[in-house]
């Protein structure tokens, strides 16, 4: 007699859960490379939403990325490239952005067996480096920062950059109850509802 077996789905880990025990881990170990690497990550895939950002979340999560520049200011130009290594791209002076090339230029100015330095230097190395991880840090820390002066009432980094461009900043809100989202300009304090694609296979029925 056979019987039949339903397979359960497969919940899918939580990949922000996943590497902040590993960064535990790391700090438990003093293992300064991989408390680098799991933290990296980590802050990449726990982007939290903006309708979620408290004070205390935003310096924590501050602290935390400031830790982590901390262990990578130690690092020396060679051991920071073995463990996030440079993207291969070699077309960005055509396009006028960073590559493989204009990484490897602003490396051989550095003293490669000696750490990278203190955080202007640290901000600069990051800031000249090309790779997608380490640009995405980079955002993530920006973005952070900005959270933790709003908390504050005061303007973040990418506010005042965007000033100085004379752009205009948006926010992503999204109503509690409804759960619909909506973007709020940053000049006017006006909002705008957000109007998704409507998949192809459904047909819209005027009421």
């Amino acid at each position: 007699m056979l019987t039949l077996l339903q397979s359960q789905p497969k919940i899918k880990p939580s990949m922000p859960l996943l590497w902040i025990k590993a960064f535990q881990n790391a700090l438990l170990q003093g293992d300064s490379k991989k408390i680098i690497v799991a933290g990296v990550k980590y802050i990449n895939a726990s982007r939290p939403t903006k309708d979620k950002a408290d004070a205390e979340q935003a310096q924590g999560r501050m602290d935390l990325i400031n830790c982590i520049q901390m262990f990578m200011a130690r690092l020396t130009p060679k051991e920071f490239m073995q463990l996030f290594p440079i993207k291969k791209d070699y077309d960005g002076d055509r396009w006028g952005c960073k590559d493989y090339f204009y990484t490897m230029e602003r490396i051989r100015e550095m003293d490669q067996d000696k750490p990278i330095g203190g955080e202007l230097e640290l901000f600069n190395f990051l800031w000249d480096y090309w790779n997608w991880e380490i640009d995405e840090f980079l955002v993530e820390s920006f973005s952070s920062m900005d959270a933790l002066m709003h908390s504050k009432g005061k303007e973040g980094p990418m506010d005042m950059l965007m000033d100085g461009m004379g752009m205009t900043p948006y926010y992503m809100k999204k109503d509690p109850v409804t759960g619909t989202e909506f973007m709020i300009n940053g000049d006017t304090g006006k909002s705008v509802s957000i109007k998704k694609a409507v998949p192809r296979y459904l047909k819209l029925i005027e009421s």
